[in-house]
């Protein structure tokens, strides 16, 4: 519907409850106890807080409705409402354009309108005729820079006397309020994170470095004793177990970058398949040694990706394939172009030993266990999803890529 233009009267920001200003400013500093109460106290759960702050400003508003609403394109939804036999409930989706606050949206700053009904214009209004909500006041929440929604009071009653700037100040500090909480509540979720990382990181180094570190310490100690051949055949052990353990703290840090968000892309056109024949030409060797074959079913498909990073996802899934297949079997590689986008799958006869739920760790072979991690990071920064299947001994790794 089309609003008037209402909130560029001057009239509707000069009424006031038809107190003295002396009464209205003993009014306003008992009010002000009252939010200096909310936001002194310490709220562990924000649902509380939101309720807390709804009956605070019903009382000081004298409205009966009272709603903290979360606004996200047109859609507005109600976090949490008091009402009258309670029929507004939270969870409850409106469109913002059926709504009174859409104009605080629009204007991001306070509304009143004491009579509703009194405008022509919104008497045909869905709320209006729905129900009959005569008065009004609201002010936008900001979380940081942008508006997370609207806290709104109204009634069935008419203001006869409006809304005094005392009034309209407290709504406006309530509202603020509720946004540094917000703000406040998301820096600490990210630190409580960050932190469980930063645990998990620090636990796999201390349990993957040990072995090979432990190695490299216990050869260091025999080279005085070795003949010169012996030494230099030690130092290549040596420099073969250093490298392992270099993989592994690259390895972390890679984790650690992308699990902060700190990635960014250099997405670019590429042939799908010319970037997994370099890592299948890497594990070559690989693969002979263990008795294993490479079988590639490649179609031709475009794909706007970050090459070295994509070439990261097939090193892990080939290296996980490599090393859990059983002894004398095909591993089979598909890129097929389909309907939803270009396929890619990796298919091996499992061994023994494995276990889809520990993929990426076993005793023989150690592993920072962040490989999988990694994929799946690198594959939602794409758009995709890695999915893990298992059937009559077979193990499937796949995803999907826009093309």
């Amino acid at each position: 519907m089309n609003y008037p233009e209402f909130i560029n009267e001057k009239t509707f920001f000069e009424l006031h409850d038809g107190l003295s200003e002396l009464d209205l400013l003993k009014k306003f500093s008992n009010n002000l106890k009252t939010i200096h109460y909310l936001t002194t106290t310490h709220y562990s759960d924000f649902s509380v807080l939101i309720k807390e702050y709804l009956l605070a400003g019903a009382k000081i508003f004298n409205m009966e409705f009272g709603i903290v609403s979360n606004i996200i394109g047109e859609e507005y939804t109600i976090f949490d409402a008091i009402s009258p036999d309670n029929v507004l409930s939270a969870g409850a989706i409106f469109e913002l354009q059926g709504t009174y606050c859409r104009e605080v949206v629009k204007s991001k700053r306070v509304i009143g309108l004491p009579h509703v009904g009194g405008i022509e214009e919104m008497r045909g209004h869905p709320v209006y005729q729905n129900m009959k909500l005569e008065s009004y006041i609201s002010a936008p929440i900001f979380k940081e820079d942008e508006i997370y929604g609207t806290l709104n009071f109204s009634s069935t009653k008419v203001r006869e006397h409006g809304f005094s700037e005392y009034e309209r100040e407290l709504i406006s500090m309530l509202a603020h309020s509720i946004g540094t909480y917000l703000s406040l509540r998301d820096k600490e979720e990210k630190l409580q994170n960050a932190n469980k990382r930063i645990r998990k990181l620090t636990g796999y180094l201390a349990h993957d470095l040990r072995s090979p570190l432990g190695n490299i310490f216990s050869l260091a100690e025999l080279l005085p004793e070795l003949t010169e051949e012996e030494s230099l055949d030690m130092i290549n052990e040596i420099k073969g177990i250093s490298n392992k353990a270099m993989e592994i703290v690259n390895t972390v840090l890679e984790a650690a970058i992308i699990g902060e968000g700190n990635l960014s892309l250099d997405r670019r056109k590429y042939l799908l398949g010319d970037i997994i024949y370099e890592s299948i030409n890497d594990f070559k060797t690989y693969s002979n040694n263990a008795n294993l074959s490479i079988k590639e079913n490649i179609e031709k498909a475009y794909v706007y990706v970050d090459k070295e990073r994509m070439h990261q996802v097939f090193t892990n899934l080939l290296s996980n394939s490599l090393k859990y297949s059983k002894e004398n079997t095909v591993i089979n590689i598909d890129i097929v172009n389909t309907d939803k986008g270009v396929e890619f799958s990796i298919k091996n006869v499992m061994n023994n030993g494995f276990d889809i739920n520990n993929i990426g760790r076993t005793s023989e072979q150690k592993s920072t266990g962040f490989g999988l991690e990694i994929v799946q990071e690198i594959l939602k920064l794409h758009d995709s999803e890695l999915v893990n299947t298992t059937e009559d001994g077979i193990y499937t790794a796949s995803f999907t890529l826009k093309s």
